[in-house]
């Protein structure tokens, strides 16, 4: 488990637990092995990761850090295919927009099981009814009663 910080940032939300993939464990467990709890300015991560995607993929490459993120809300809405886990996964505030701009990528996946599953459900006849063959002899005593009084 990774406790995710508070956050005052857009609407703001608070500190919560958030559960760790097998690959996020050994990546945690890596980083505390190399003990690299040091202070480092975001801004020189995100130049080194910049410099990585250009030798990978070119000097005109559309990729920065922040891809990362929306690969992965895109990723969770094509899997839970619900905005709601995303948004918590990303830790972003009930009903935030940007939950959905994360996983606008998985738009046409969701979109296309959604119709699968409503054709399959249309497929299957639904069950008939079990209704009794007989009214229970009290209710039918009832129905005769309420007929006396009304005639």
């Amino acid at each position: 488990m990774f406790l995710w910080p508070a956050s005052s940032k857009g609407k703001g939300v608070s500190a919560r637990t958030v559960p760790l993939t097998l690959n996020g464990l050994a990546a945690f467990r890596a980083f505390d092995a190399e003990n690299l709890y040091q202070r480092f300015s975001p801004s020189a991560v995100s130049h080194s990761f910049k410099r990585g995607a250009r030798q990978v993929d070119g000097d005109e490459t559309a990729i920065h850090l922040y891809s990362g993120r929306h690969t992965l809300g895109a990723d969770l809405y094509r899997t839970t295919k619900d905005l709601a886990t995303v948004g918590r996964m990303l830790n972003h505030a009930p009903g935030s927009r940007a939950t959905a701009q994360y996983a606008q990528g998985a738009n046409a996946d969701v979109d296309r099981a959604a119709a699968a599953a409503l054709t399959a459900a249309r497929q299957v006849p639904p069950a008939a009814p079990k209704l009794p063959k007989k009214l229970p002899i009290a209710r039918k005593q009832q129905k005769v009663r309420r007929l006396r009084r009304h005639s």
